[in-house]
């Protein structure tokens, strides 16, 4: 029994390992080639980031990326937080129907998902550029919040309120320093879901922005045409690493 323990133990661990080999080493090996000089010399230089820095295109896109996704966040959280308790204190007959429809965004095929805001933008008139943009972004991020919230709200005990309001708490007050002091490690880790997912997105970006509005990752797509560089990896290591550090917090305080 013992044996098959540890055989069962290592198993899960050799497979463990291989998982994180396939998803980490492709992105640490785009690290290192962005610290690797392409030119004759080769040697190991800071060339690819000092051109990324120098370059007026990519900051502007950075700036652009930053501003979206910080829009983009806030929104999705403020509306996706207030559905997230909406959905677990309203009980009605059609809670399954609202929480699969707020769920749907996250199986919808990007491709679809984005080809049909570019059509619903075309029908209501809605120039592609900033505003778009952000309720494209709002429109796919919704569903991440209320999951995270939702998640946290569920763990919340009901005794907590009524004990609140015996002692004469208002409906505000209850609100204002008990439920949501609660829920805001959830909520901020909603909006760092919502942020991250917005920062790095592409393909939905692709369809819903217009051509003075280039986020990072398509600015990334556009340099990528004309060959890959150092400042290629250099890029696409600063979007990982905006990423991981995101994924890092939404991780830590979805814990608290």
């Amino acid at each position: 029994m013992t044996s098959f323990r540890m055989t069962s133990k290592l198993f899960c661990a050799a497979f463990w390992w291989l998982g994180l080999a396939l998803l980490y080493v492709p992105v640490l090996t785009l690290i290192v080639y962005s610290f690797v000089n392409m030119g004759a010399g080769g040697g190991v230089s800071l060339e690819g980031y000092i051109k990324v820095i120098q370059s007026e295109r990519i900051t502007e896109a950075l700036k652009y990326s930053l501003l979206v996704a910080t829009f983009s966040a806030t929104i999705s959280t403020t509306f996706g937080g207030l559905a997230a308790w909406g959905l677990e204190r309203g009980r009605s007959r059609f809670d399954g129907v609202l929480e699969t429809l707020a769920m749907a965004p996250l199986v919808l095929p990007e491709v679809v998902f984005g080809l049909g805001l570019l059509i619903w933008f075309v029908l209501l008139r809605v120039s592609l550029g900033a505003v778009s943009l952000v309720l494209a972004h709002v429109t796919f991020s919704l569903s991440y919040v209320i999951l995270t919230v939702r998640g946290r709200a569920k763990l919340l005990d009901p005794a907590i309120d009524d004990a609140a309001r015996d002692l004469g708490a208002s409906g505000w007050q209850l609100f204002s320093r008990i439920q949501l002091p609660l829920l805001a490690p959830a909520l901020f880790a909603g909006w760092m879901m919502a942020f991250t997912l917005s920062f790095d997105d592409f393909l939905i970006s692709f369809f819903t922005s217009g051509p003075d509005t280039v986020t990072l990752p398509i600015a990334l797509y556009g340099i990528i045409k004309f060959g890959v560089g150092q400042e290629v990896f250099a890029m696409a290591s600063g979007v990982f690493a905006v990423s991981f550090v995101g994924a890092s917090i939404v991780a830590r305080f979805s814990r608290a």
